[in-house]
């Protein structure tokens, strides 16, 4: 938590980073998700949880002139999320924001990675009031990712899910804050390719880049490089 000193206590506030998840698995399905888990702690002061209960019915009437009906009723339906809490100042200091996107940003590719959804509604920040909800100060514009992958358009998410992103959490977090360009371009190459849905080749070609940048390497003589060695690495693993 940074430090405040007498001056600047008064403008302490308890703020959040949310991340829309765009659901769980439901009980007719074959792993129907089971609520009494949540919220589930990934690293400290980060979970995924039920955020319903941090906006008001009327949070987002502010906006209601200012983006289309679409926009506004996906964001009024946001239930579960990526949580980040931190302490900053009441109208936020830029740094501390940023750095928060930045992690909740991380968790939410990790997790991409292990179960990819759609994602509609997209970062939420601001600080919390007395009664628990959310006062928004930014936000991104939702997005609409009609056409992913067919297979990935019926993917919620799963207890397994959140389990398998407890257990990487950490390293996850360090290979992508560190020198580790190896597996951060991959994983920047995915990310691109799950946002591109203007065009598919496009997609194609950013997530054949991912597999190649991360099963191969760059050498003198080529030996470990190339679609034939990515291919053979792919099915050993």
């Amino acid at each position: 938590m940074p430090e405040f000193n007498a001056e600047t206590e008064f403008d302490k506030a308890r703020r959040v980073t949310v991340y829309p998840i765009a659901g769980v698995t439901g009980p007719w399905q074959d792993e129907p998700f089971d609520t009494s888990a949540l919220p589930t702690q990934l690293i400290p002061d980060l979970h995924i949880e039920d955020v319903s209960s941090m906006f008001k019915n009327d949070t987002w009437d502010l906006f209601e002139g200012e983006m289309g009906k679409r926009d506004v009723e996906v964001l009024r339906r946001v239930k579960y999320a990526i949580v980040h809490r931190y302490w900053s100042t009441e109208h936020g200091t830029g740094d501390l924001e940023r750095k928060s996107s930045e992690l909740v940003y991380n968790i939410a590719a990790c997790l991409r990675l292990i179960r990819p959804m759609k994602q509609y509604a997209l970062v939420i920040n601001g600080p919390i009031q007395p009664d628990g909800t959310i006062r928004v100060q930014s936000f991104d514009h939702p997005v609409h990712l009609v056409e992913i992958s067919s297979i990935q358009k019926g993917f919620l998410l799963r207890n397994r899910d959140v389990m398998e992103l407890k257990i990487v959490a950490v390293e996850f977090l360090k290979a992508m804050t560190g020198e580790y360009w190896k597996f951060r371009m991959p994983v920047s190459l995915y990310e691109a390719g799950h946002f591109q849905d203007r065009y598919w080749k496009a997609r194609f070609f950013l997530w054949s880049s991912a597999i190649e940048a991360i099963f191969t390497s760059q050498t003198n003589n080529r030996e470990h490089s190339g679609s034939k060695v990515a291919k053979e690495r792919v099915k050993w693993f």
